[in-house]
């Protein structure tokens, strides 16, 4: 269970990250 958490939170870190990238490339 900790690990599927841990696996869902770097998951959601990861597109964070890329909603940010993304937004740094259209400005």
């Amino acid at each position: 269970a900790v690990r599927a958490a841990a696996a869902d939170c770097v998951e959601r870190l990861y597109k964070l990250g890329c909603h940010i990238n993304t937004s740094s490339k259209q400005n």
